[in-house]
Formats: C-alpha cells, structure tokens, sequence
C-alpha cells in the first residue's frame, strides 16, 4: 500500500480525458445489474481513484454468516474498474484483464468499502489497487487487498450519459 505522501504525489499526476468524467463513471456503475443489486454508493469519485459502499445483507453471505468472497471480489474489481474508468471515458471504457485478491480477514460489518487508486495509468493497461474494509461499530478492519491490471475498451455506440 502507498503511504499518504506517496498516495498524494501519485494522484496529482493524473489527468481524466474528459473534464465530466464524474458524470460517465457515476452512471456506468449504476447501470451494471450486479452493481444495482449490491446497492452500490459511489462515494469519492476522482482522478485516478473512486470508493463504492454497501450496505451487506443475509442474501450476500455465505454459510458462516460473513459477506461472499465474490462480493468482496466484485466490489473490489468494480471500484478498481471505476478508479481506471476516471482516466480513459470517453474513449475507452475499462474492463479487467487479471487480478490478484488476498481475503485477510472475514467482512464483517454494517458498511463494507472497495477504495481504488491507480498506481500505474498506461495507453493500453492501467495498474489498480484496491483496498476493502469493513465498518462495524466505529471501527474498521481491513477485509481484503487486489491488484488490477485494466485495458480500456472501445464500446461502439457508447453516448454520454444524460445530465
């Protein structure tokens, strides 16, 4: 993980390709059937990085009791697919070449986290990672880390989103 200053230096770097790109990431998120089913908040949406928030519920868990791994994944793959998104909508549109998830701890809690920061944008692949933690009590844990690899895509007949 980058320390703040490392964090705070690697994000001035970063210029979006459309001054809107808040306006294309919020509503691409939104539309994924997935997303809406998670419940997904879009809670910080900058350059380079984005933050989504759920809220878990019975229908999320598995037989422990704990948030599914492949939620924990989804959110996570979505967050660092959106932090990517911020540098290359409109032209291309991000989708997940590989990643590499570590589930360090069971997620539990009323609110869980996916923060993504792109570590490394590049013309055809962009390295992202993101961190999920739990919010249970005041208190938060770290559940899980990933590291991204993302490739913009050309959506033919994409349109910006309305508003």
């Amino acid at each position: 993980m980058l320390g703040p200053l490392q964090e705070a230096a690697v994000m001035t770097e970063f210029q979006p390709r459309s001054p809107d790109f808040r306006n294309w990431i919020r509503p691409v998120l939104g539309r994924q059937p997935f997303m809406q089913w998670l419940g997904v908040e879009v809670t910080c949406c900058d350059p380079g990085l984005v933050e989504l928030a759920i809220r878990p519920r019975p229908e999320m868990t598995q037989h422990t009791g704990d948030l599914h791994a492949g939620v924990i994944a989804g959110l996570a793959d979505n967050a660092a697919g959106g932090a990517a998104g911020t540098l290359t909508v409109p032209e291309g549109v991000p989708v997940t070449v590989e990643y590499k998830i570590n589930f360090l701890a069971p997620a539990r809690g009323e609110r869980i986290l996916a923060r993504a920061q792109v570590l490394k944008p590049g013309r055809t692949l962009l390295i992202v990672e993101a961190r999920v933690t739990a919010e249970n009590r005041g208190e938060t844990s770290l559940v899980a880390t990933m590291l991204a690899t993302m490739t913009p895509v050309a959506v033919p007949g994409l349109k910006p989103p309305p508003g």
